[in-house]
């Protein structure tokens, strides 16, 4: 019985042919596609190309978290190195000094949630981008600070 119904299968498969059927992010190159929960039995894998869910950009999105996911915490928590150099660079004390990477930590913090809900109103993308631009102007920002009350602002 299980025979038939693969040669059943080839038969619909190949009157189906004609209208090229797209699962699963298949393109107009790709005449064929599967879904990664396919499971017919006995079917030949040849006859199909797995199309990745993401369009094949995954790899560059995990790349692109872990570096965010380094780079920021990384800073924040490596101040203790930079925090001498603050106080001797700007004249400061250490309690207005402290106040810097507090402010990095709250902000870091407390923007989650605000980023959530632009996020649903506009789209990922956007807040992604927006946000990595500001950071980038407030980093390029901080390069003339003269004091640190500046670096509070920025």
């Amino acid at each position: 019985m299980a025979r038939e119904d693969v040669s059943v299968t080839k038969k619909q498969n190949s009157n189906v042919d004609s209208n090229k059927l797209k699962v699963n992010g298949a393109t107009e190159s790709c005449d064929k596609a599967v879904s990664l929960l396919d499971s017919k039995p006995n079917v030949d894998s040849s006859e199909y190309d797995l199309v990745p869910p993401d369009g094949g950009w995954g790899w560059l999105v995990l790349l692109g978290s872990m570096m965010v996911n380094i780079l920021i915490p990384g800073t924040i928590k490596s101040f203790g190195v930079l925090f001498v150099e603050f106080l001797e660079a700007f004249d400061a004390s250490p309690a207005t000094g402290a106040w810097i990477p507090a402010l990095c930590y709250f902000l870091y913090s407390s923007l989650g949630p605000v980023s959530s809900i632009l996020s649903v109103k506009y789209s990922y993308r956007t807040v992604t981008i927006m946000g990595g631009a500001s950071a980038a102007f407030g980093m390029i920002a901080s390069f003339w600070a003269s004091s640190v009350a500046y670096l509070y602002l920025r």
